[in-house]
């Protein structure tokens, strides 16, 4: 049976990771005393302990402003961290399947970013996850380089919890006798909302057949936020009213890329991609998992 240790087994993605493969592989889940991104020591005693066959690094900073407000920890995490790992994962001959975004473009391209497009972070979140494929990529003898966006799941806060909130606040209010302005929703992102659920199913078949090599994993269909609030108002049967908005009214201290939209297309290539269409993974999340958002 082979070994599999997950780093960031805590976090939305590491959890949907561990219930996925737990039954079909021994897996390992070390908290952050165990090992610590960051401390090349810690990595290698962990994995020289345990000799895992797999190591997969779901372990990042993902709050993209502060990550622009902590440039040097972002980069420490995000960047170098991979970068020790593909190290200690080169020592005991283990394959490391590492994660990154669609953070790493720009956004300024009018389709969706294939594998082979040239990336060109504009944020220093998108700056630090390039860092960690250069430093996987370059590092590593085996390696996986998984590029995902705007997941979704069970575990933690996320836009569809937070839009949720939102809509139903405004419904109380207005049942109170209140009236409320309409929910402004940003209407000029656009990316793949992606159910961690589908990311897990993947990686299993990304591992049964040994693929090596950068692939985007992301929900068909990439659609902007305004969009997926209309949708999830819609699968929730919330009347609330919503309005779109441009990003800059957020004042947010990073830049975000316009048009994120990412495509599966070596995995479609290939005839494995599994990942389903964004609204229809959506629909069965709310209706499924997420009944009780």
């Amino acid at each position: 049976m082979k070994k599999i240790l997950i780093i960031g087994g805590g976090g939305r993605l590491g959890r949907a990771l561990v219930d996925r493969l737990k039954d079909k592989y021994e897996i390992l889940v070390p908290n952050r005393k165990e090992l610590d991104i960051v401390d090349g020591g810690s990595i290698r005693k962990m994995l020289v302990s345990h000799e895992p066959e797999l190591v997969i690094n779901a372990a990042a900073i993902t709050d993209v402003d502060y990550c622009e407000a902590n440039p040097a920890a972002a980069m420490a995490v995000n960047g170098e961290g991979p970068g020790k790992l593909a190290a200690a994962c080169n020592e005991i001959g283990s394959w490391l399947i590492h994660f990154s975004t669609n953070y790493v473009f720009d956004g300024r391209k009018d389709s969706p970013y294939g594998e082979s497009d040239p990336a060109g972070p504009i944020n220093e979140y998108g700056k630090s996850k390039l860092e960690g494929e250069r430093q996987v990529s370059g590092t590593a003898e085996r390696w996986t380089i998984m590029r995902v966006a705007w997941l979704y799941g069970s575990e933690g806060n996320d836009f569809i919890k937070t839009i949720l909130a939102e809509g139903r606040n405004w419904i109380a209010t207005g049942m109170r006798g209140r009236q409320s302005p309409p929910i402004r929703v940003v209407a000029d992102q656009i990316g793949n909302p992606t159910w961690v659920k589908e990311v897990a199913r993947q990686v299993e078949i990304i591992i049964d057949k040994g693929l090596q090599g950068l692939f985007h994993c992301v929900s068909g269909g990439a659609i902007s936020r305004f969009e997926l609030a209309r949708e999830i108002f819609r699968i929730k049967n919330i009347a609330a009213e919503i309005t779109p908005c441009g990003s800059g009214e957020f004042g947010w201290l990073a830049k975000r890329p316009i048009n994120a939209g990412l495509e599966n297309k070596k995995l479609t290539e290939l005839g494995l991609n599994s990942m389903k269409k964004c609204i229809e993974a959506l629909m069965e999340y709310l209706e499924g998992d997420g009944r009780n958002l």
